[in-house]
């Protein structure tokens, strides 16, 4: 675990770009469109309907119609690897009273897969075609069969009709992770399972499974029993159902073995492991050898490609390059590769590990430059244990701000890596540290939406990304995840002020829900929106904090402005559940002509602030 100290101080995001955006959707024609969907599930979609998917595909065309599934829906399968597919597509349809059934004649099954030929897909595109008739879904591999279903549903509602078009899409980056550090709280497979579940939806493909600590020690290890009798931890036949459920959705488990640093939880089970230096193992053939027991167990049960072993804080460096040296030999005897944050390059660690970049992206680049394949994870943007909002409004968190818009504002900076290195950026991952998160509830409020932004970072061409198209997008989403009873964090109402006259807008300190704006106009429109399905707003306009007895926010507020007296807006939004947003504020202010002229601010309220 990355300790606090060090990122405690961290406001700032190195490596962001985080542009003006303006807010796109107001509730009232959110509410209209989804209420015509659903109040007519079996006619066509009306021309306004907004096709959500999530994470944006490089190419997709729609129209106004859509193809109904028959209740029993043939698959035809003219392609190997598509039975995860299949499974995937019965899966889904099946709570909605369709049966999939195989078929062995094409011209007469309601879904085809058939094998793509494009090398441009690679193993993880697909192309996807609804038509009257039926659908179609090519692809390479069973990876781009599985998400082309991921996309198929995200485009099919009510029960059930699919939206006709088409789509071709492949990712920008091959390593798509989440991770999830179950040693500072434990999280049982159930809700690990919806963990992964959520992630394979959205075309993430690894799952860092932080599964040893200071705290505690979450892998049973024959050979060590003392190790997990202080907590909570996983059987093998536990783990090995977990990596089953992951494989059968193309998602990677890679196993953290936090070495030779965090070992506190190995070395009070076991005191001969240390050397007298808080956590730290020592660097000696007893030492060595329980590292080798343990990492041959952990391929036991967790047959896939990567082993990470931590090697992060770590004061003293021979140590750490004795253990990175020692792991090394024994992963590659193995056929495994070595996965290490970036700490560990001080050590001039072999080629072959994987370098994680957490301390910002010049590790990452220059791990590149030496020849190592890189995973791009900074702390700040990606680090999802962070605060998402102003700090009294949300659960705890640690220090920082990685807001949902600074999530999908990160795009790394590369410009000083030669573009024949930057093959060696094998993706981007974010992490979740969990010393502050409890319960499954909370875990997904901080997962949840910041995970869908990070899938759209990870898959979606740079010039493909689009803020405001991304919120659009979203309330279908958030209720696709509340139809399945995630917890997500519910965005926050935005504000639009606008006057006949030009209007600034300025930060507040320490309050980043929070904006001052000043009209040179003594009347302002003030419009609020939000990115939440079926939600209302309650505002109030004279500071006190709104609550479900609020006034509803029913249509654009006409203001008028006096000098000397501010008005205070603060609004929230309610989901049809009772659950709700945090507090967004926008304070008017109407200075004189002169006062106004020596301002200097923003032109908007969203650019300032994040939902």
């Amino acid at each position: 675990m990355h300790s606090l100290g060090k990122r405690a101080g961290v406001i700032s995001l190195s490596g962001v770009r985080i542009s003006p955006s303006p807010m796109f959707l107001s509730f009232v024609a959110f509410g209209a469109a989804l209420a015509a969907c659903e109040a007519k599930p079996r006619e066509a979609a009306p021309q306004t309907a907004i096709v959500s998917i999530v994470p944006e595909p490089q190419s997709a065309k729609f129209n106004n119609q859509s193809y109904e599934w028959p209740r029993i829906a043939t698959v035809h399968s003219t392609a190997a690897g598509t039975s995860p597919a299949v499974a995937a597509l019965a899966r889904y349809v099946k709570p909605h009273g369709i049966l999939i059934k195989p078929s062995d004649a094409n011209l007469v099954a309601a879904v085809v897969f058939k094998d793509a030929h494009d090398p441009r897909l690679g193993r993880e595109g697909y192309r996807l075609r609804v038509a009257r008739d039926g659908i179609a879904i090519a692809a390479n591999s069973g990876p781009g069969f599985f998400y082309g279903v991921q996309t198929l549903a995200q485009i099919t509602h009510g029960a059930l009709r699919s939206q006709i078009g088409a789509v071709r899409d492949w990712p920008a980056h091959s390593w798509r992770g989440i991770h999830l550090d179950v040693s500072r709280h434990f999280f049982d497979t159930h809700t690990v399972e919806r963990y992964i579940d959520v992630a394979a939806h959205y075309k993430l493909n690894v799952f860092h499974w932080h599964l040893t600590d200071d705290r505690a020690w979450r892998l049973q290890v024959p050979s060590y029993p003392r190790l997990t009798l202080a907590g909570s931890s996983y059987s093998p036949a536990q783990v090995r159902e977990v990596v089953r459920y992951a494989a059968a959705r193309f998602v990677t488990v890679v196993p953290e073995i936090d070495l030779p640093g965090h070992s506190s939880a190995a070395i009070a089970a076991y005191p001969e492991l240390g050397c007298g230096r808080p956590g730290i193992l020592c660097a000696n053939h007893r030492a060595a050898a329980f590292v080798d027991t343990v990492l041959r167990f952990v391929m036991q049960v967790l047959p896939g490609p990567y082993i990470h072993t931590g090697g992060d804080e770590v004061p003293d460096a021979n140590v750490q390059a004795y253990f990175a040296r020692h792991v090394q030999v024994f992963l590659k005897k193995s056929g495994r590769l070595p996965v290490a944050w970036d700490d560990l390059l001080r050590t001039d660690p072999p080629g072959d590990t994987v370098i994680m970049s957490w301390h910002g992206e010049a590790p990452g680049l220059r791990a590149a430059r030496d020849g190592h394949n890189v995973v791009l994870t900074p702390d700040g943007p990606l680090y999802f244990d962070a605060y998402q909002g102003d700090k009294n409004q949300e659960p705890p968190a640690s220090s920082h701000l990685s807001s949902l818009e600074q999530v999908y504002a990160y795009e790394p900076a590369l410009e000083g890596l030669p573009v024949s290195q930057r093959t060696h950026i094998l993706g981007l991952q974010a992490n979740l540290w969990t010393e502050h998160v409890p319960t499954a509830g909370h875990l997904f409020y901080m997962l949840l939406p910041r995970e869908l932004a990070l899938a759209e970072i990870t898959w979606t061409l740079p010039e493909k990304k689009n803020w405001k198209s991304f919120l659009r997008r979203l309330p279908q989403q958030l209720a696709w995840l509340q139809a399945r009873a995630y917890p997500f964090r519910v965005p926050a109402p935005l504000f639009e002020v606008r006057g006949a006259r030009p209007i600034l807008f300025t930060a507040i300190a320490a309050r980043v829900q929070s904006v001052r704006a000043y009209s040179a106009d003594p009347v302002v429109l003030t419009t609020l929106q939000v990115a939440a399905p079926n939600a209302s707003i309650r505002y109030t306009t004279d500071g006190t904090v709104p609550g479900r007895a609020s006034a509803v926010y029913r249509k654009p507020l006409q203001l008028h402005l006096s000098r000397g007296h501010d008005i205070d807006i603060r609004a929230l939004a309610v989901l049809p559940d009772g659950k709700e947003s945090t507090i967004s504020e926008c304070i008017l202010e109407h200075p004189a002509d002169q006062a106004f002229s020596q301002l200097h601010g923003a032109r908007s309220w969203e650019s300032l602030v994040s939902p």
